[in-house]
């Protein structure tokens, strides 16, 4: 991914988010559902119109698993990124404002980013599938074919209670791989003394105050884009 793609890139993840944020405190977000759909109006008005963006939103991706058949390597991923031919970011999305996701839903969304592994061979391409709009014409020929980009963004983007996302930001940032750390994928048997470079959170820390609800970036990727939150 080229230098200004990326900043292109995190600059409206960042935009994005603090108006999907504003979303919620406007009652205008109460469930996953809407949460990823705030964020997917928000992404697409912050990037580039016409300019080789697209963002699609609970779309079937099928990615080149090791030992695993090409029809069993489905994942449903909240949101993806795409510049020109290539994926640039994947987004899942996670809503508890009252408390912590449970290590289960944080371990089944970090999978699913795990598993977008990018491959040098040109025949491991990831199709992302949009079988529902185009159900007449199978899924070979519905199916956009993608490369995964170097230093591809796999975000995890989250709305917590403000005591519970700071269990999951803890200095050590342990907090999040404790709780549900991958099984598979590029990210498996990592410990979580340190996330992986690739790796990026976005949070929402809802208050008690019904008007409070505070926008946090943190990651390698938001680092080198200025725009990490200070810990």
């Amino acid at each position: 991914m080229k230098d200004e793609v990326h900043a292109v890139l995190m600059n409206a993840l960042a935009e994005a988010w603090k108006k999907t944020n504003i979303d919620y405190l406007n009652e205008l977000v109460n469930g996953e559902g809407s949460l990823v759909a705030a964020l997917y109006f928000n992404l697409r008005n912050e990037l580039p119109r016409n300019a080789g963006w697209a963002v699609f939103a609970e779309c079937i991706v099928r990615a080149p698993l090791e030992g695993v058949a090409a029809a069993e390597g489905k994942i449903r991923i909240d949101l993806v990124v795409v510049h020109g031919r290539e994926i640039v970011s994947a987004v899942e999305c996670k809503f508890s404002p009252r408390g912590v996701p449970t290590g289960a839903t944080i371990a089944k969304d970090l999978n699913s980013l795990s598993l977008l592994r990018r491959r040098r061979a040109t025949s491991h391409s990831v199709r992302i599938e949009m079988v529902r709009h185009h159900s007449n014409r199978g899924e070979e020929q519905s199916a956009r074919k993608f490369k995964m980009a170097a230093k591809a963004v796999r975000v995890f983007a989250l709305i917590a209670w403000h005591q519970a996302a700071h269990t999951l930001l803890t200095s050590s940032r342990t907090g999040l791989w404790q709780r549900g750390a991958p099984d598979s994928g590029e990210w498996e048997g990592l410990n979580g003394d340190r996330w992986p470079p690739n790796f990026a959170m976005m949070v929402g820390s809802a208050g008690p105050a019904v008007d409070d609800c505070v926008a946090t970036f943190h990651g390698a990727h938001f680092e080198a884009a200025g725009l990490a939150t200070e810990p």
